[in-house]
């Protein structure tokens, strides 16, 4: 009995050893794979860098860090664009440069239209004890960072300033990320500004806007047609009103011309009255005159006296019409 006992203590003590043997070598045999390195802490506090290769540490002395990142990532697949969370727990600190496609930023231009801001970074861990220690979580750290430069730059331009000019919103954020290299030991490689884009709300209102300044330009074109229209219309009573005062300065000449003519005549058989010694027929023939152009237009009747019947009273003479 008692070499039972002894035999299944032994075996148990063999399985122990052989189990912690296993958990040991498991645990204590590191192998980074190559673009990575590991941390190594002792009791707590960071001892050294693993680099790619296997390496052996003295577990439970020595343990490996794990780093916890958490941010959100826009991926690009057949059916669209769409956000992820993305979460990443683990002892493998990547060394090679990364490419971080951030979520899509809203914010509020200076003359306050909303736009969405998309960038996309790329960024190298250079100094991995600071990248883990320096910062709580290196990735939302980076997001928020780059999502505070979008905002205070957009903030400070108009909606034109900010889409015409995107390398001043570039070299913005990287002025604010300069420091990350001495801080973090994080060096930002290159920024990309993939779109930006107005909201739903701004681009109903530009196209509001550009539809009335449509109708205002063709309401203008309108106006201006009719004006020249009208001016044409002008330019055309114009012509006609001055053909006619032609026509009537030359109907005035033509009757100027006639009654020349005529005064011509009367002037030449008045000459000839005098000059016949017959002054008597002058005048009568002139008072005459006068009495048939002073004539009223409903009288028929005339009464003169006539030089033919010499104190035999007075002569009815007949208009003739």
């Amino acid at each position: 009995m008692d070499a039972w006992i002894r035999t299944n203590v032994a075996n148990c003590i063999y399985a122990c050893g052989a189990l912690f043997v296993f958990v040991w070598f498991r645990v204590s045999v590191q192998q980074v794979k190559t673009g990575y390195v590991r941390l190594v802490e002792r009791f707590g506090v960071f001892h050294r860098v693993l680099k790619p290769g296997i390496h052996i540490i003295w577990w439970p002395v020595e343990m490996t860090r794990y780093v916890y990142w958490q941010y959100t990532q826009e991926k690009h697949t057949s059916g669209g664009t769409q956000l992820c969370d993305v979460v990443e727990y683990t002892p493998d600190i990547p060394t090679q440069s990364r490419t971080f496609d951030l979520a899509p930023t809203k914010t509020c231009t200076k003359d306050m239209l909303d736009v969405t801001v998309n960038v996309v970074l790329t960024f190298r861990i250079l100094e991995v004890a600071h990248a883990v220690y320096n910062v709580q979580d290196l990735m939302q750290s980076l997001e928020g960072f780059v999502q505070t430069a979008i905002r205070e730059t957009a903030a400070s331009l108009s909606l034109t300033e900010l889409v015409s000019d995107k390398g001043g919103l570039r070299t913005s954020i990287l002025e604010t990320l300069k420091d990350m290299e001495t801080d973090w030991g994080v060096k930002v490689g290159e920024i990309r500004i993939q779109s930006v884009a107005p909201s739903v709300r701004v681009l109903r209102q530009t196209e509001e806007l550009v539809q009335q300044k449509m109708e205002f330009e063709q309401k203008k074109l309108r106006e201006r047609v009719e004006r020249e229209s009208r001016s044409a219309t002008q330019r055309l009573d114009l012509e006609l009103e001055m053909e006619q005062a032609k026509h009537d300065c030359e109907l005035e000449m033509i009757q100027l011309r006639a009654r020349r003519e005529k005064d011509k005549a009367e002037s030449g058989r008045i000459a000839a009255l005098l000059k016949g010694g017959m002054p008597t027929e002058y005048f009568l023939a002139e008072q005459w005159g006068v009495a048939l152009r002073n004539m009223p237009a409903k009288l028929k009747t005339l009464i003169m006296p006539s030089p033919m019947a010499a104190g035999a009273g007075n002569v009815n003479l007949t208009k003739m019409l």
